[in-house]
C-alpha cells in the first residue's frame, strides 16, 4: 500500500512533473496557504496609526476627542479643496473669462493657486502653477531674461513646452503686470 506522498507524486506524474518538480509545487502551495492566513502588517488606515504614533511622540495626543476633531478637520478641508476645485475645472471647461476665474480665486483669500507675474517671478513660484513643473518654470526665466519681459500673458506661448492646451490651463493664474 502507498502512502500519501507516492499518490501526490504519480497524480503529478500524469502532468509530466518529475518527483523534484512535485515536491517544489507541493512548497509553493503550502508556502502560498501559510501565507495567505497571515495577515498583512500594515492596513489601509495605517496613514492614521502612523499619525497618532507622530503625536504620542511629540506630545500633542491627549485623548480620543482631540484625533477625532482633527479628522473632522481634515475632512471638512479636503472638501471644500475638491469643490474649490471642481468648480474651477468647469468655469475653465465652459470657457469662462480669466476675469470670472481670477474674482473666485481672489475671493477665496486661502487658495493654494495664487496670480503670479511671469515678469517677476523665480523658478520655484512659476513651478507652483498648475502642470508647471521646475524644467518648464526654468525655461520660462530663460525666455524672459534672453527676450526681456512679457508684454502680454499670450506671449508665454512662445515658450517651449506651452501648447494651446498648457497655456489654457495657466492662463486664469497668471499676469504680467
Amino acid at each position: 500500500m502507498e502512502n500519501w506522498s507516492e499518490r501526490v507524486v504519480r497524480f503529478f506524474s500524469n502532468f509530466g512533473l518529475t518527483r523534484q518538480e512535485t515536491h517544489f509545487v507541493l512548497l509553493l502551495l503550502a508556502i502560498t496557504l501559510i501565507g495567505s492566513l497571515i495577515p498583512p502588517r500594515r492596513t489601509a488606515d495605517s496613514g492614521e496609526e502612523d499619525l497618532a504614533k507622530f503625536k504620542m511622540a511629540s506630545g500633542l495626543a491627549d485623548s480620543s476627542a482631540d484625533s477625532t476633531a482633527v479628522s473632522a478637520v481634515k475632512d471638512s478641508i479636503q472638501q471644500a479643496w475638491k469643490n474649490r476645485a471642481d468648480t474651477i475645472r468647469m468655469l475653465l471647461a465652459s470657457g469662462a473669462p480669466a476675469e470670472t476665474i481670477d474674482s473666485l480665486i481672489a475671493e477665496s483669500g486661502d487658495s493654494p493657486v495664487r496670480t503670479v507675474n511671469i515678469n517677476e517671478a523665480n523658478v520655484q513660484e512659476l513651478a507652483s502653477l498648475p502642470r508647471v513643473g521646475p524644467k518648464l518654470a526654468a525655461r520660462i526665466v530663460d525666455y524672459r531674461n534672453q527676450h526681456g519681459p512679457f508684454t502680454s500673458v499670450n506671449d508665454l506661448q512662445r515658450v517651449k513646452g506651452i501648447g494651446k492646451k498648457m497655456f489654457d490651463k495657466i492662463k486664469p493664474f497668471v499676469t504680467v503686470n
